[in-house]
């Protein structure tokens, strides 16, 4: 049994960082950096251990492109869609704090390789979004929970963790949700997390996974995306290109013309890359 009494749960609490329990975080944390990857990290309210964690662990030059820990509303709001959100701990604000995150990897490996597509190799882009409320000074009348988002090019993963409330100091309640940070994200890398939170979880806790599209065509199709940019076998969300050829058309069928003149249209701007734009809706046809 996984799960803490009561009687257990002052000791837990006496030994917050315990030497145990954080050596089996930073273990996974190695793991996890030598991995063929890029990693951006959104995190609000809570969780924000995790972006000093993956920072401080040797190797985080590796695969770490940005940890951000926006706490007033207004900068939650900055990277959302949504600026008129009075929840701010929701998944849908998971969702696109971790959107944002996956952007930021995005435009960062875009402008490193100088926005030629044909240099985007197989390195795993990962975005992270984790939005929080929990103890504080005033109490709090709802749950203390987050919302937590993995996005990767093909499949987004969402989670509800509720913690049972009263059971824990704000600090203790931080060190969990960081701890499940670290725990999503070893998961998607199919790196072995079973060690962390097994032995600080409470009776009264509470993970849930929810439900996500598939595919990412999916959410543009229901309008939860602008945009994807299907390079090969994968799916890249919202791209920010800059210095690259857009030819649109229906292409019903695509043909050698096409790509020929796409191909004389990025040597003539003498650019590195061209890409073929097909629209959900014809805008030229109302």
């Amino acid at each position: 049994n996984n799960t803490k009494t009561k009687k257990e749960k002052s000791k837990m609490q006496s030994s917050l960082i315990d030497p145990k329990r954080f050596s089996k975080i930073l273990n996974v944390i190695q793991q996890i950096h030598a991995t063929n990857s890029a990693i951006s990290v959104n995190v609000a309210g809570g969780g924000s251990h995790s972006i000093s964690w993956l920072l401080s662990v040797p190797g985080a030059s590796n695969t770490m492109i940005s940890g951000n820990s926006p706490y007033c509303r207004h900068a939650t709001r900055s990277l959302v869609n949504n600026n008129g959100i009075s929840d701010f701990v929701t998944p849908a604000v998971a969702k696109e704090l971790a959107l944002a995150s996956y952007k930021q990897v995005c435009d960062s490996e875009f402008k490193t390789q100088n926005y030629n597509l044909s240099r985007i190799g197989q390195e795993k882009w990962v975005g992270v979004g984790v939005t929080a409320a929990l103890m504080s000074k005033s109490v709090k009348k709802g749950p203390h929970r987050c919302f937590a988002t993995v996005m990767t090019d093909n499949e987004v993963k969402s989670w509800a963790f509720e913690l049972e409330k009263g059971s824990r100091s704000r600090l203790e309640e931080e060190f969990m949700i960081s701890e499940f940070v670290i725990k999503i994200l070893a998961d998607q890398f199919g790196i072995d997390s079973t060690g962390l939170m097994q032995d600080s979880l409470l009776e009264g806790d509470r993970i849930t996974p929810l439900e996500e599209p598939s595919c990412p065509l999916t959410e543009v199709i229901n309008g939860d995306l602008d945009s994807v940019l299907v390079l090969g076998d994968r799916f890249i969300r919202q791209p920010k290109l800059e210095s690259t050829v857009t030819l649109a058309g229906s292409f019903n069928p695509l043909h050698q013309g096409h790509i020929n003149l796409l191909r004389r249209s990025v040597e003539k701007a003498g650019l590195q890359s061209g890409i073929l734009e097909l629209t959900l809706n014809n805008p030229d046809k109302g």
